[in-house]
């Protein structure tokens, strides 16, 4: 081989370039062989953006059941197009499929399985989205961390009705942030 991309490279010419086929262990082969191993090296993660992974392949097949590699590759993809500040967010702006992602990165940065060197990808992606507070879905997935909205995020429902049985004028305050909430992903539809 001449170089570290040659597999990356053969990947990309046998998978995307004409008809593109949905293979779950394409994104499962590209992240522990290509990227994992060169600690997501960014001339890795440029090849992968000049083949539009993110667009063609990664962003399209996201759903509720992608797995943690999937979730970590758009992460990657993402944080490089922010670092090249490249981000076209209407690819994004499908307000749910957007809190899906949101949702399974904040799992993903509390779930013990995952190792740190893939949680930073993680952590770098909720700082870029920080820094497009002005997008209105971004917006509406960051209120739930730092408003009483980020009991959203409790492991145990159960767990936030006994907060609210204990107190009850939590749950006025719960209400209030929802009815807030929907208007502003009502706003961003």
């Amino acid at each position: 081989m001449t170089n570290q991309s040659d597999g990356l490279q053969q990947i990309i010419d046998a998978h995307f370039t004409n008809n593109i086929k949905w293979d779950p262990e394409i994104v499962e082969t590209i992240f522990t062989k290509e990227l994992l191993p060169f600690d997501f090296a960014s001339h890795k993660l440029q090849q992968l953006e000049v083949a539009e992974y993110f667009e063609k392949y990664l962003w399209p097949h996201f759903d509720s059941t992608a797995s943690v590699n999937h979730i970590v590759s758009i992460c990657l993809i993402l944080n490089e197009k922010f670092h090249q500040n490249a981000v076209n967010w209407d690819k994004l702006l499908d307000s749910e499929r957007f809190s899906n992602l949101f949702q399974r990165v904040i799992r993903l940065l509390i779930d013990d399985d995952v190792s740190l060197s893939c949680q930073i990808p993680a952590i770098t992606f909720l700082i870029c989205c920080l820094q497009s507070f002005d997008i209105a879905p971004v917006q509406t997935e960051c209120l739930k961390l730092f408003t009483i909205g980020i009991w959203s995020n409790l492991a145990y429902e159960s767990r936030r009705e006994q907060i609210f049985t204990d107190y009850p004028f939590l749950r006025k305050l719960w209400n209030s942030s929802n009815k807030k909430l929907a208007a502003a992903s009502k706003c961003a539809k």
